[in-house]
């Protein structure tokens, strides 16, 4: 069966109006390859992103734009089903979104909107900063998550969060925190491996005064402080024993007794947990209590590595660049094309978190004005080494591990092919200029342009 096609209906601050149709994914932003390109500086370069689902639902993801983008009026952080009628907010544009069919006349899919390219509109003024919980992705592993952290926010159960470290548990917590019912009220994060054992219950669950020497006064646990909103148990896995029946006590009851009180408390908060160990193999091993894991994990998103999204690093490079280089006040004009190859090749041991700590490291030796290049990264990233062990690199069981290098060499050709197109327009057309700022010869460019048939 053929679906019709959605569309977007565009009202320009000039107040034309124009329709264009949406095909399986529409990229809206600055960029020369956006489906819906908005050349308008306080636009981001790739803001959003509109992909139709199997079931016909066309859903809004923003791509940790600078502004933000709203839905009839209000900012979002997380992925959302579009409706009939919907307004979307971005920079000074408003786009109504139509689920119904479009006449022959709106033009074709993905058509280009619209060109302000003279306009000097400041990316702060009139729009508050993006929500800080801002998961960047829009591969399909990444997507299949974000559609998760949705519905995990439009219920109130438990949710475990796992992957390795450094992939992003905690972001993920607070995007389902601030995407529920709970969002006005407080997150509170604990790391259950940093806490003294011997002062953990007393840390999560408060105490009566004189219940132990130091207890001064009557002081209530994070749970109470908690009260209406989140509460979010790290590393949950390093638990002790001796504290997780008193944990399973209050996800069964919803009460809390403080260290030396009788009398229980009840608390309304939401748990998510999230840990880097295999809890079923801590079970076996009797380090974790079997009755607590099926109480914490009702609901369970489990996080990507880096090296199994390559697709995802040159929009997670541009965005954690711009964030160091607004951190260290220096402006970084991007990240040349072999460099951002020799990110794509390197496995990511540390995921995402080293990404950033690697980024960072580039800005701190770069000059005001510089782009990141190849002699810029540290050895082991610009050779591709990894301190990651073997067996970490293709998890047991995945079978398209065999696919990756086609998938890795595919999302860097069309890189590439985007960024040089930009890097051209930027300057007009004009090779020399564009082959200055990126660091080519004029026949190195040319030839590029050839091979990624730019001609």
């Amino acid at each position: 069966m053929i679906r019709d096609p959605a569309r977007l209906l565009l009202t320009t601050p000039d107040g034309d109006t124009r329709a264009t149709l949406l095909g399986e994914l529409a990229r809206i932003g600055r960029a020369a390859n956006s489906d819906v390109m908005i050349e308008d500086h306080s636009v981001s370069r790739r803001h959003a992103l509109i992909t139709r689902q199997e079931d016909g639902d066309h859903v809004l993801t923003d791509l940790g734009s600078a502004n933000g983008t709203a839905l009839n009026g209000e900012s979002i952080s997380l992925p959302v089903v579009l409706r009939d009628g919907d307004r979307i907010g971005i920079a000074r544009y408003e786009f109504v979104f139509s689920g119904q069919a479009a006449s022959a006349d709106d033009g074709p899919a993905g058509d280009t909107l619209f060109n302000t390219a003279d306009s000097t509109v400041n990316e702060e003024r009139g729009h508050r900063r993006h929500n800080q919980a801002q998961i960047v992705g829009c591969g399909p592993r990444m997507l299949d998550v974000l559609g998760l952290v949705r519905q995990a926010a439009e219920s109130n159960i438990p949710v475990l969060v796992t992957g390795e470290t450094g992939t992003g548990k905690e972001l993920v917590a607070r995007a389902i925190h601030e995407g529920s019912s709970r969002a006005s009220a407080v997150f509170v994060p604990i790391n259950c491996s940093a806490l003294p054992e011997a002062l953990l219950e007393s840390e999560l669950f408060g105490h009566r005064r004189g219940a132990f020497t130091g207890a001064q006064q009557d002081r209530a646990g994070l749970f109470e402080a908690a009260k209406g909103g989140t509460v979010f148990l790290d590393e949950v896995g390093e638990l002790p024993l001796a504290m997780q029946p008193k944990l399973l006590r209050f996800l069964q009851d919803g009460e809390v007794r403080r260290v030396g009180d009788v009398e229980p408390r009840h608390v309304d908060v939401r748990v998510i947990s999230a840990t880097n160990r295999d809890l079923k193999t801590e079970i076996e091993r009797e380090a974790f209590r079997e009755d607590l894991y099926f109480r914490l994990s009702t609901f369970t998103i489990e996080l990507p590595s880096l090296r199994d999204r390559p697709e995802d690093i040159p929009l997670l490079a541009e965005r954690l660049l711009r964030t160091q280089s607004e951190l260290q006040k220096k402006r970084v004009r991007g990240v040349e094309p072999a460099a951002l190859e020799a990110l794509a090749r390197y496995e990511w041991p540390g995921n995402v978190r080293e990404l950033e700590n690697e980024l960072a490291r580039a800005v701190a030796i770069l000059h005001e004005g510089d782009r990141i290049t190849l002699s810029t990264l540290s050895p082991r990233v610009a050779g591709g080494e990894s301190s990651a062990p073997a067996a970490s690199a293709s998890p047991v069981g995945d079978d398209d591990s065999a696919e990756r290098p086609a998938e890795l060499r595919g999302a860097m050709v069309e890189f590439e092919r985007k960024h040089i197109g930009e890097v051209l327009e930027e300057h007009g057309g004009n090779v020399s200029k564009a082959a200055k700022a990126l660091g080519l010869s004029r026949g190195g460019l040319h030839k590029k342009l050839k091979e990624l048939g730019l001609r």
